[in-house]
């Protein structure tokens, strides 16, 4: 038979309350009867764990362990539940009584007297900051990780990031960014207090916008070394430029601050300022840690999407290139298939002479002459990786050059071309093979938008000590918006007969890149639908010396 000892309910009660006061769990006591439901009685570990001792706790409210970083919802969920006498559990932020946070596991039960009637409320509290700021920590990664997951601007996605780790790293947070001029730019301030943070981002946006960066961000940029002290009056002036910043850092009570790089491979992609003010943690080696893994993260975000960037740069490169090339390569062969077909004409006709023959050849072994540079211009580019065609500039007579333009041309198309060149006798600078192909552009341009038997007038003046050169039709003319899209990549007019034409809209793209490489400029004029076009090209002068007419002198360079 089992037998049980026995004990008095006096000395039940009185090892009750010795268990109360040894064990390390914190219990506090709240009066449900009384207004307020105050507290009535606390143990030890209460004691311990708030730093307030059981005669400044007993009469109060349990609310007086709050504080500025306890979430409204949490207190809204606690009152909701003491209302209806229910036991709830809630991690909540409190605060002791030297102003150091820590997170409360809050357990709370009610006690009922032997007629039912509710009594008092039993809170059990256990500090569980360590796991709560780890279970933050990771989920700070987590949502981290998430955001530079998905396909938004990276901008976007370190603002994001900043909003993620407040508060859960930090009280304020701000990100720096460094161009590829090394110029630091502000990007974002996030903040327990957003008109605070919008006060600082002021700042920091005019501090970067005049080049006058804190020193502790322009170091951590510079060298990559991430910074991480108590704040001190030194430490303010090295994050504020101004004293205006400074009184505002001052004001709101900066305790500690932190800066990690934005780094990846050795690169400083910029930089995250984490800052705490008077009601936050004091930062530990951990929240270093952490912040440098973020810091690292972002910097390989930043990194990857650089990569990215430039990867597809490479690939509208080559197209660019391949379409580039191709336009280049079908001038020639244009010519070529141009003058076959003169000959056969010719021929079948009785017209062939004995001059058309040899003006033909000699076309055709010019631009078989031109293909063989080309291919030897683009082994060239493949081997030394170039996306660009090379340049061989030669003093060219202006006079001579154009007349053999329009000669080559005549043949070409069934327009009357007229050349004015009498004010423009001279050298001017550039590649002979290059400028041929934009005057090709321009007059197959000129001859495709205008109607047959129209003349296209080739004009050339002295201009600002270079030459301009002007192609005028009487076709059907640009509207004012159409004289800059012209020239953009697959850019052609929006005349309804244009999208029945052949061509990619490259020839001017091509041509205006080919003048700008000269240093010259490619622009075009019109007065409106039905009234044609002018398109000017201005290139600069031949250097005195290769195009004088001393001995020695350059010979001119035709088409």
């Amino acid at each position: 038979m089992t037998t049980f000892s026995t004990i008095s309910k006096h000395d039940l009660l009185w090892l009750r309350d010795r268990a109360v006061a040894a064990t390390d769990l914190s219990v506090l006591i709240a009066d449900a009867r009384l207004p307020d439901t105050p507290i009535v009685d606390v143990n030890p570990a209460f004691e311990r764990l708030t730093g307030y001792g059981s005669g400044e706790a007993i009469g109060r409210n349990c609310r007086f362990l709050q504080g500025p970083g306890t979430d409204p919802e949490a207190i809204r969920r606690m009152r909701s539940a003491i209302d209806g006498s229910r036991q709830f559990t809630e991690v909540v932020l409190n605060y002791r009584r030297d102003g150091t946070p820590f997170w409360n596991e809050l357990n709370v039960s009610p006690v009922h007297d032997a007629d039912g009637t509710l009594s008092h409320f039993v809170g059990l509290q256990q500090d569980v900051t360590e796991r709560e700021r780890a279970n933050r920590q990771l989920q700070l990664l987590v949502e981290t990780s998430e955001l530079m997951g998905r396909s938004n601007p990276p901008e976007d996605v370190l603002k994001a990031v900043a909003r993620v780790i407040v508060p859960r790293l930090a009280d304020y947070c701000t990100i720096h960014l460094r161009g590829d001029d090394d110029a630091v730019s502000w990007l974002t301030t996030s903040g327990v207090d957003q008109n605070v943070a919008r006060a600082i981002g002021d700042f920091e946006h005019e501090q970067t916008a005049e080049g006058n960066t804190g020193s502790a961000v322009a170091t951590v940029m510079r060298s990559g070394t991430p910074i991480f002290r108590k704040s001190s009056a030194q430490t303010l002036g090295e994050i504020a430029a101004s004293d205006a910043y400074r009184r505002l850092l001052e004001l709101h009570e900066w305790q500690a601050t932190m800066i990690v790089p934005i780094i990846a491979s050795d690169h400083v992609f910029g930089s995250i300022s984490l800052s705490q003010v008077k009601s936050g943690f004091a930062f530990t080696h951990a929240h270093f840690t952490m912040a440098q893994d973020v810091g690292r993260r972002i910097g390989g975000f930043l990194d990857s999407s650089r990569l990215m960037r430039n990867a597809q740069a490479a690939l509208v490169a080559r197209e660019r290139f391949l379409s580039t090339a191709a336009h280049e390569l079908r001038t020639p062969v244009a010519s070529i298939k141009g003058y076959a077909q003169l000959l056969l004409r010719s021929l079948d006709r009785g017209t062939l002479t004995r001059d058309r023959l040899r003006q033909a050849i000699r076309t055709v072994d010019a631009s078989v002459a031109r293909l063989s540079s080309l291919t030897d211009d683009l082994l060239a580019m493949s081997q030394h990786g170039s996306r660009e065609m090379p340049l061989r500039i030669e003093p060219i007579h202006t006079v001579s050059f154009l007349a053999s333009v329009a000669n080559r041309s005549a043949l070409l198309y069934d327009h009357r071309i007229i050349v004015n060149t009498s004010a423009a006798d001279g050298y001017f600078a550039g590649d002979v093979a290059k400028i041929d192909q934009v005057m090709s552009n321009l007059l197959s341009n000129a001859a495709k938008y205008s109607e047959p038997d129209k003349p296209i007038m080739i004009e050339a003046t002295r201009d600002g000590g270079g030459v301009r050169i002007t192609v005028r039709d009487v076709g059907i003319g640009l509207h004012e918006d159409e004289l800059q899209t012209i020239f953009e990549l697959f850019g052609t007019s929006a005349h309804p007969s244009a999208s029945s034409m052949t061509g990619l809209g490259l020839g001017l793209f091509i041509s205006r890149n080919i003048v700008e490489r000269h240093g010259g400029r490619l622009w075009a004029e019109s007065a409106g639908r039905g009234h044609g076009s002018s398109i000017h090209v201005w290139l600069p002068p031949s250097p005195p010396e290769a195009s004088s007419d001393a001995p020695g002198r350059a010979r001119p360079k035709t088409a």
